[in-house]
């Protein structure tokens, strides 16, 4: 299992060769996954640098959400009904395929996003506002519950869509491998029941399913799926993870920095995938370094 950086720790500052490989070697590792918020396009120089200082990139996340959040002018989903919106969705993963090609990379890793529902976004930040204001509880569930309720009755046609826009984006870049990432909201597509279900129509295809640690233990905290049985569900089909604690509300925090057991999710991913420590741009090299050490007691990297 190889350990490495997500370039989430940059924030969203241009991404320099000379940067990252001074990063890279003070944590002392070898490996890169390009975030979402790492901006784009990426420098041409970046794939070059990091292949002379024989670094490598594990994996590039398509930033679909985050072009939608900058405000382009159109939607960026690809589970919308809209054929222009998904179009547009597919063009940022193959602009995202054309970076991966450039830093030797043949990973792209997909977040399908949460579903537009009447006031989805009020009721999610209402949600997340009483978990930050209360910690768990039975009422925090039920807003929880009945928010994944809204993606579980849309199933069929999330599904169909999910699976005709994964299936274009394969069919355009046959040399690629693609991974869908833990979602990050109860109104995230595909929930913990669906994953299990789209990862089978692709049986055989170049898909798989990237963990993301922090994403999946929100999630618990919720109320929902617990954070290991996304790990220990999906084991044999995951590609990669990225890892960062959680404390409370708070994510992105190096991993021991908050209540994510480690341990046991050690136990349930295979040995054989990258993983990447992705905290947040306030934390500083010795936090980075710290958190390595901790993953590598674990026996990682």
């Amino acid at each position: 299992m190889s350990l490495g950086i997500s370039t989430s720790w940059f924030g969203i500052r241009p991404l320099g060769a000379a940067a990252l490989l001074d990063v890279l070697r003070e944590a002392g590792v070898r490996e890169a996954f390009v975030a979402a918020e790492s901006a784009r396009p990426l420098s041409a120089a970046l794939g070059g640098g990091l292949r002379e200082a024989g670094a490598r990139v594990s994996g590039l996340e398509a930033p679909l959400e985050a072009v939608a959040a900058r405000g382009s002018g159109l939607a960026v989903s690809l589970l919308s009904a809209s054929t222009e919106v998904v179009r547009h969705a597919l063009g940022a993963v193959a602009a995202s395929v054309a970076d991966a090609r450039s830093l030797g990379c043949d990973l792209v890793v997909v977040r399908l996003g949460a579903i537009d529902v009447e006031r989805g976004r009020e009721r999610e930040a209402e949600l997340r506002a009483k978990l930050r204001l209360e910690g768990p509880s039975d009422d925090v569930t039920k807003i929880a519950r009945e928010l994944q309720h809204e993606v579980e009755r849309r199933h069929d046609a999330l599904l169909e869509r999910a699976c005709r826009a994964l299936f274009a984006a394969m069919k355009s870049a046959p040399d690629m491998r693609f991974a869908v990432a833990t979602p990050t909201s109860p109104l995230g597509f595909p929930s913990f029941a669906t994953c299990c279900t789209l990862l089978d129509e692709f049986r055989g295809k170049p898909l798989g399913y990237w963990h993301d640690a922090a994403a999946a233990r929100t999630l618990e905290s919720l109320g929902l799926a617990p954070a290991l049985a996304w790990s220990g569900e999906h084991a044999a089909r995951a590609f990669g993870a990225t890892m960062s604690d959680v404390a409370g509300s708070e994510s992105r925090l190096p991993p021991g920095a908050g209540e994510l057991d480690f341990k046991g999710l050690r136990e349930t991913l295979p040995a054989t995938i990258p993983v990447a420590i992705d905290v947040d741009a306030r934390f500083g090299v010795r936090e980075l370094q710290q958190a390595m050490s901790l993953l590598r007691s674990l026996g990682w990297g």
